[in-house]
């Protein structure tokens, strides 16, 4: 299955996982005022700072800065 999958989507299951995460955390951030921690939770990271840094190592900017340059993708 892994390798189906990363041969039709580019990236393991897992990393593609993280990564509808996170584009779901990025909405988040933009359209509504919860706080990381809780976004943290509605996403599927029980550890905020888990989170943050998952986050900053993907998007390149810590969640607190995204919200606060309002990305629009």
């Amino acid at each position: 299955f892994r390798r189906r999958f990363k041969l039709k989507v580019g990236m393991s299951p897992h990393q593609y996982f993280l990564q509808v995460k996170i584009e779901k955390a990025k909405e988040l951030l933009l359209y509504t005022d919860t706080e990381i921690k809780d976004i943290a939770v509605q996403v599927g990271f029980p550890d905020p700072y888990y989170f943050s840094r998952v986050f900053k190592e993907r998007e390149g900017i810590a969640p607190g800065q995204f919200r606060g340059t309002k990305h629009a993708g």
